[in-house]
């Protein structure tokens, strides 16, 4: 292993040392840097007086002689990375160079200059393109606070960069731990203090710790320099904290408390306030006003193009809906939000539209026919690391097993739920079943969550591949275990586990046939790398090499390409698609 690292660095060394002095500038600053980055971020890190053209024609060179990756995201946007061994070399250099803390500087500003522009940007819409934004700098926020925890005697920076954890991030766990970091490091006043105080109380509050968000709302609303972002924020984490304690009076004020300060804002904010208000309203004497409001913030929503809100208006509809005992709209609803989910540009979308709907199938159907969306949902607050997410997923998943009379997969799915006090809002459609498993169970449990989540997967993909599936709507499809599936010239027999081609069989290695399964059995959607990784190989740990050799003899065996993707398209920097037309 030394061997072969020394031989590595020969390597790297080889390609380093014939670069001119502003080329080896450039990869030293760039190595600073420990996730993708776009351009912008790279020109300001190098730190060059010449324009961003400039920049980008250091990094293609860099690229050529292989010392750069570049890729293109899922929405388009060229990012650069080092790889790890690259990236390591150019530490050592940056440091001889005495240019560490220079280039830190320069990254945490960036980074402070590009969230400044993207929290004015959500102050006009929470738009795709803001969400995306929102996304792409976000493990940058982490590593610029992170430097500031250790290098800057001001929160300044610091509190500028926080705002932007306003909105559903996954990783919440590990936000609001750095949150709590940030305001043991800090206590004096600064501008935007009482902005990064109702962040703060946001996200403590999302991780289950509700008299900690409260008190952070508290302060941040009394706040001498107080905003109307700041109130607003204060007033919204205050209404739910009520809400997870069931006053929904209480929950109500204070959500109303919020509503002239979102409007004073920004209309986005005041859309969503309007929304959050809907889900304090918990029995049918108020479910008629509020689907009439909702569908005045679904119209403004859908005109602006703000799909986020889009699918969570769909969501509350769904649920005021059932309250009035109208199945059939809930369910319409549901189906809108999935609809649109993806268009939202936030996993968040898709995981609330497919936990909804799993809901609502249970409710006006069976635990069976929900098991999919059940799993699409887990899978989505896995694939972002959201651990309250996937708790609350979990726990509606045993709720309505015990709603459909199956008590042993019940208790079995509730095993697998990880521990976490939250209480949704408005309350679980399976909130008595959960409090019933709870009882009877106890508290979730706190074992590793990987191998709860696996578990979870099994027993969510054993009840929904039963022989006779269902759509939403009640109509019979046939199970894919039970048929062929063809798509060109190509034949996919689940049964006998085996690809044809105009009748002939292609021989294929087993785990090449699982990957091809489980992207036609998932076919329209994204499955990410993780979870193709953790279906396919189970527990054994592979490098992510293994799976594209898997994917490119897929290609191979189905008569495609890297290149063409008629059959099997990446989605880079999430995973792969089956893409090829099925027939009939």
């Amino acid at each position: 292993m030394q061997e072969r690292h020394h031989s590595l660095r020969s390597v790297i060394e080889a390609s380093y040392e014939p670069l001119s002095e502003p080329l080896r500038h450039c990869l030293r600053s760039l190595s600073f840097i420990s996730t993708p980055f776009d351009l912008r971020i790279a020109h300001a890190v190098v730190g060059s007086q010449a324009s961003e053209l400039d920049s980008l024609d250091m990094i293609s060179q860099l690229i050529d002689v292989s010392l750069v990756d570049v890729r293109q995201t899922s929405s388009g946007k060229t990012e650069y990375l080092l790889l790890d061994s690259i990236r390591a070399f150019g530490h050592e250099q940056l440091t001889e160079a005495q240019e560490w803390n220079e280039v830190g500087e320069r990254y945490v500003d960036a980074i402070t200059a590009a969230a400044g522009d993207v929290v004015a940007a959500a102050l006009e819409s929470f738009s795709p393109e803001v969400m995306s934004s929102i996304r792409d700098i976000f493990s940058h926020l982490v590593n610029a606070i992170t430097w500031c925890l250790d290098h800057d005697p001001s929160p300044a920076r610091t509190y500028q960069m926080v705002l932007l954890f306003f909105g559903p991030t996954g990783a919440s766990r590990e936000i609001a731990e750095l949150a709590n970091k940030v305001r043991e490091r800090w206590d004096e006043t600064a501008p935007l203090q009482a902005e990064a105080y109702a962040v703060m109380g946001s996200l403590t509050f999302r991780t289950g710790r509700y008299s900690e968000g409260a008190e952070l709302a508290r302060a941040a609303i009394d706040h001498p320099d107080a905003t109307d972002m700041a109130k607003l924020m204060g007033y919204r984490t205050l209404g739910y904290a009520a809400g997870v304690q069931r006053k929904p009076d209480e929950a109500l004020q204070c959500i109303d408390a919020a509503l002239p300060f979102a409007l004073a804002f920004s209309e986005a904010f005041d859309r969503e306030i309007r929304i959050s208000r809907t889900a304090m309203i918990w029995d049918s004497s108020g479910s008629s006003a509020a689907i009439e409001s909702l569908a005045e913030v679904l119209k403004e929503s859908t005109e602006v193009g703000e799909w986020l809100m889009v699918v969570w208006s769909q969501v509350m509809m769904s649920y005021h809906h059932l309250l009035l005992g109208d199945a059939e709209a809930a369910v319409d609803s549901c189906e809108a939000a999935l609809d649109v989910a993806d268009q939202s540009g936030m996993a968040w979308a898709t995981i609330t539209a497919n936990h909804n709907m799993a809901g609502m199938v249970a409710l006006t159907r069976d635990v069976t026919a929900a098991a999919p969306y059940f799993r699409a949902a887990l899978n989505a607050t896995v694939a972002i690391g959201d651990l309250d997410g996937c708790a609350a997923v979990l726990r509606a998943a045993a709720g309505a097993a015990l709603r459909n009379g199956d008590e042993d997969l019940a208790a079995n799915l509730w095993a697998t739920v990880p521990a976490h006090p939250g209480i949704p809002v408005p309350p679980s459609q399976f909130d008595a079943e959960e409090e019933q498993l709870k009882v009877a169970h106890g508290p979730a449990t706190s074992l590793d969550l990987n191998s709860l989540v696996k578990g979870a997967r099994t027993l969510l993909g054993a009840i929904g591949e039963s022989a006779e599936v269902k759509g939403p709507d009640g109509s019979s499809q046939e199970s894919s275990a039970d048929r062929s599936i063809s798509f060109g010239d190509y034949q996919l027999n689940f049964a006998m586990c085996e690809l044809r081609c105009n009748g002939e069989r292609i021989p294929l290695e087993p785990q090449v046939y699982d990957v091809l399964a489980l992207l036609v059995e998932r076919r329209g959607t994204v499955v990410t790398k993780h979870e193709l990784l953790d279906e396919v190989w189970g527990d054994r740990f592979v490098s992510e090499s293994a799976l594209s050799s898997r994917i490119k003899a897929v290609r191979q065996a189905t008569g495609d390409d890297g290149k063409a993707q008629r059959v099997i398209r990446t989605v880079h920097g999430r995973g792969y698609s089956f893409v090829a037309d099925i027939d009939g």
